[in-house]
């Protein structure tokens, strides 16, 4: 503020009054401003601490926020291992109870496995043991009752005791099983048998050199089940078997032929092949089985294809004397239900009676050939092998036929009946040679007579007799 002059401030009436109110405001004013300098001062160091507790407060903030940060941080990959451990630890144990589950159901389904094996094995075992008691039952039965199997047994000893001691001039059971002499027999009786080509009496001598026929059966005499019977058939180099399955180029056997010959036993002889009825590739075979003059049943064994020497293919139907059809009487047989009657049935069962009434044995089965030209004898069989297991009733049925065909053939020789083969009277041919051996065919008794002299029917049929 300007200052006055002292001269002319001294001269102005209350100016010092109003220089005292100056003094006093200028000093007033001065604390004020000392006072505002000292709140500026204070409010700057607070402004200063503010901004400190404020930088501090910020810092502590952020080192808040940043331990937080790491908190959360750790806390998330804390929780995101615990997690990731958990999930293992639950998908181990899972696995683990997984495994162990399949491994309790692996063992549960072997232990099912096992006990369901075990429980079928017992009931095979079950229905085995209620089959072979069924089977002792029946047996048993069949020692009780007429027995046709029992009558069998006994009958292929008694022909294997006369055989093995050379007994065969004595012992007409042994003789039938000869085919040559079984063909010498059928032509007495006027029975048809197949042309004979060739016979040889050794292995060595066999030869179809001078043969002229396209086809022919080589056999052996004795033998069975098709064993020694091998049916040839002619081709731009030789010969060979029917299936093709063995082709010759020389005029001779091939050693497995031999082979089946030598087993069957000589003489050896090259017969007619005969043409079925049916055409088929080869005839029905058919088998008559007989007590003395009495047709018990007629089997009718049918193939086809190929394998036509092959018995496993061969089906069965067994036929009465009338032609009806006896069913499934033997047990576990391959049957053929649409087999017919064979053709010229009347014709092959008089054919088989003749054979049986002259063989002079209780039973012997006459197997024939439903042919072309009619009924041809194949065989004389007085054991056939086999399965001949028949139904129990049936069994029995056979076996009183046999056991009442005994008593009427012991009944026939006490009458005069001469005993064993007896030959009809007309003419045949012998293939044999001459040979004083017991066992050679030869040397058996060849009586001529009419067989049916001293016949007596079987009980169907007794109003025949005289």
């Amino acid at each position: 503020m300007p200052q006055i002059p002292k001269a002319l401030h001294d001269r102005i009436p209350g100016i010092g009054w109003r220089d005292r109110k100056i003094a006093f405001l200028q000093t007033r004013t001065n604390q004020l401003d000392r006072a505002q300098h000292s709140l500026t001062m204070k409010v700057r160091k607070l402004k200063t601490a503010l901004d400190q507790e404020r930088a501090a407060h910020a810092a502590a903030d952020a080192a808040h926020i940043s331990e937080r940060a790491a908190a959360d941080a750790a806390y998330t990959s804390e929780r995101a291992a615990a997690d990731a451990a958990y999930t293992s630890e639950r998908a181990a144990a899972h696995a683990a109870h997984k495994a162990e589950r399949d491994t309790l159901e692996a063992a549960h389904d072997a232990e099912r496995a096992a006990l369901t094996e075990e429980n079928d094995g017992l009931k095979s075992e079950i229905e085995i043991l209620q089959a072979k008691y069924e089977a002792a039952v029946a047996e048993h039965q069949r020692f009780t009752l007429p027995s046709f199997k029992a009558k069998l047994v006994n009958y292929r000893d008694a022909a294997d005791i006369t055989s093995d001691n050379k007994w065969h001039a004595s012992g007409p059971l042994a003789q039938v099983s000869y085919k040559l002499r079984s063909y010498a027999l059928a032509d007495s009786l006027g029975i048809a048998t197949p042309e004979i080509y060739r016979v040889w009496h050794s292995l060595e001598d066999i030869d179809f050199s001078d043969l002229t026929v396209q086809r022919f059966v080589l056999k052996a005499d004795r033998g069975h089940s098709g064993m020694a019977v091998i049916p040839l058939t002619r081709t731009g180099t030789g010969w060979q078997t029917l299936t093709g399955k063995e082709q010759l180029t020389e005029s001779r056997p091939s050693a497995r032929m031999l082979t089946r010959l030598e087993q069957g036993g000589g003489p050896y002889f090259a017969e007619e092949f005969l043409e079925s009825a049916s055409n088929a590739t080869i005839p029905e075979d058919i088998k008559v089985y007989t007590a003395y003059g009495q047709v018990l049943h007629v089997l009718v064994m049918s193939t086809e294809g190929v394998q036509v020497m092959n018995r496993k293919t061969f089906k069965r139907k067994y036929f009465g004397p009338d032609g009806g059809d006896l069913g499934p009487i033997l047990p576990g047989a391959n049957y053929g239900p649409d087999i017919p009657v064979p053709v010229g049935w009347n014709g092959l069962l008089e054919a088989a009676e003749k054979m049986s009434i002259a063989a002079g044995i209780p039973f012997v089965r006459v197997d024939l050939y439903a042919t072309s030209r009619g009924p041809v004898l194949g065989e004389l069989t007085p054991a056939p092998g086999g399965k001949q297991t028949y139904s129990l009733d049936h069994d029995a049925q056979l076996g009183a036929a046999w056991n009442n065909a005994e008593v009427r053939l012991h009944r026939d020789i006490a009458r005069g009946r001469p005993p064993g083969t007896i030959f009809g009277a007309q003419p045949y041919t012998w293939w044999y040679p001459e040979s004083p051996l017991e066992s050679h065919p030869s040397a058996w008794p060849r009586r001529r007579a009419d067989a049916r002299r001293w016949f007596t029917p079987p009980p169907s049929r007794q109003g025949e007799q005289d």
